[in-house]
């Protein structure tokens, strides 16, 4: 698997992180993705209307679906770190697309099981 290539902290490339099928899953930024407890990647798949958590062996666990099709972040919150927050987009939508999809640009809960990480804090 490849990640991300960073430079002081800032994306300088875009790779593909994996693929299945004939489908590759890009990594645009860090803000597509999370790290849950138990070390697992949840990754929000653009175009899919899912977030899906691949294992440290690159197998994926379980499978999140929401509505629209155009999810755009992933990330745990809540007092302790159990809900995992799935945020959607319309940009770039047609009229015809954001009727099929009215939930389309709206922010998801769920309670997947498992704790998400404490952020890391850091200054440039």
């Amino acid at each position: 698997m490849v990640l991300n290539h960073w430079k002081k902290g800032v994306i300088v490339g875009i790779c593909s992180f994996f693929a299945f099928g004939t489908v590759t899953a890009l990594v645009f930024s860090k803000l597509t993705q999370t790290v849950d407890a138990e070390g697992a990647l949840w990754v929000a798949l653009h175009g899919s209307g899912s977030v899906r958590r691949y294992m440290p062996d690159g197998r994926v666990d379980r499978v999140v679906r929401v509505p629209p099709t155009m999810v755009t972040c992933c990330a745990f919150g809540g007092p302790d770190l159990t809900d995992l927050y799935i945020t959607t987009m319309t940009f770039g939508m047609s009229e015809e697309a954001r009727r099929a999809q009215p939930l389309a640009g709206a922010i998801f809960r769920c309670r997947p099981g498992v704790h998400g990480r404490p952020p890391h804090r850091f200054a440039a």
